[in-house]
């Protein structure tokens, strides 16, 4: 009965120590520490005497374990929180949503305390589990919980058989199996638990505790130790220089004068890798009195700008080089009833096309030179 384990060897399910500074670090797992350390610090922790002792009749939290469950770089928490002073236990994962704290999961772990029950905490060939076995004749329960995709499973043995063997009943997970196939699973159950290593035993019908050779409680009940690392992280975090992001740049729109037929034209422009970029509508207005002139309209069918001229130019046109940069984006424009799609500026709302592009699609040409800087040909 070998469960697949997301967690590998970080996860003794969920009972043991996780260095909170080994969490990968990230605006929003730090969000996620912060929540965790907040809720915890208003919980009642039981301190490690109080974890072990039969006596203790409180309840509070025995495990707390920082985790990242589903690999995504942002923490999970895992409590085990102890509800009487028999074996009654609740098993929580919490998560973060939207920056909110979020219950994910709760199972409660209880056996019966005038039953002949135990209650073991396995590592097994890198897998962790926790077992739960209850004997009340002529009923016998086994519960297996485990960690599978991010959420608390759990498997359910029953058997109900007199001391004749007549008419026995079996059943997992509430569905009836045959006797073979309950023997399997409890085999296998048994060879988890005679390979494994007993991390945590509770057992008998006094529900006396005990560890087995090796162990270490602290690792176990854990709690306290948690919570002075994760306020230790948060402390970490305050002191740490606040670091702006960086804002996307963006380009100042200035006035560019452009000449034609020996009159200087003032229009809004702006320069991206060494080329001008100019609102349509200004272009098309310095031509308006030439013999080129250029109307700009809206086409609703096309949903894009379209520009009317006198001469048919489409054919003709070629866009410039588009350039690599991720202030650029791309536009639709309209001519002689083609489409055409050409890589533009957008800022305020406002559309820029290139200045060489606009002159192409015109009919017209462009030149520079120092006296009258950007001359527009009228051909």
């Amino acid at each position: 009965m070998k469960r697949k384990n997301l967690f590998s060897k970080l996860l003794v399910m969920g009972l043991v120590v996780l260095n909170v500074g080994q969490v990968q670090a990230s605006s929003a797992n730090d969000t996620a520490l912060k929540l965790y350390y907040d809720m915890l610090s208003q919980e009642k922790i039981l301190t490690l005497q109080e974890s072990i002792s039969s006596n203790y009749t409180g309840t509070g939290i025995i495990n707390a374990s920082v985790l990242d469950f589903d690999n995504d770089g942002v923490s999970e928490l895992f409590l085990l929180s102890k509800v009487d002073k028999y074996r009654e236990y609740d098993i929580q994962v919490y998560t973060t949503i939207n920056n909110e704290l979020k219950l994910a999961n709760v199972e409660t772990i209880k056996a019966a305390n005038d039953t002949i029950a135990s209650t073991y905490l396995i590592e097994s060939q890198g897998s962790y589990y926790i077992y739960n076995y209850t004997v009340l004749k002529p009923e016998w329960f086994s519960e297996l919980y485990y960690f599978d995709n991010g959420e608390i499973k759990k498997d359910f043995l029953y058997e109900l058989s007199d001391m004749y063997g007549d008419d026995p009943i079996y059943e997992m997970n509430g569905r009836a199996i045959s006797e073979t196939e309950y023997r399997q699973y409890y085999n296998e159950i048994k060879q988890m638990l005679n390979d494994g290593k007993y991390l945590y035993f509770s057992g008998g019908a006094a529900g006396a505790e005990a560890y087995t050779e090796g162990s270490d409680a602290q690792s176990i009940y854990n709690a306290t130790q948690t919570l002075n690392q994760l306020k230790t992280q948060v402390s970490q975090m305050s002191s740490q220089p606040t670091t702006t992001q960086a804002s996307t740049p963006t380009v100042d729109i200035k006035d560019m004068t452009i000449t034609i037929n020996g009159a200087k034209h003032t229009i809004k422009s702006c320069e991206i890798d060494n080329t001008n970029y100019v609102y349509v509508r200004d272009f098309a207005e310095i031509l308006s009195q030439t013999s080129s002139p250029l109307e700009v309209a809206w086409n609703s069918n096309t949903s894009s700008i379209e520009l009317i001229s006198n001469d048919p130019t489409i054919q003709n046109f070629t866009e410039t080089a588009r350039t690599s940069n991720s202030l650029l984006g791309t536009s639709n424009i309209s001519k002689d009833n083609q489409v055409i799609t050409l890589q533009t500026y957008t800022k305020d709302g406002n559309t820029y096309f290139k200045l060489r592009d606009l002159a192409g699609l015109a009919g017209v040409s462009t030149t520079w030179d120092a006296t009258n800087g950007t001359v527009i040909k009228l051909d």
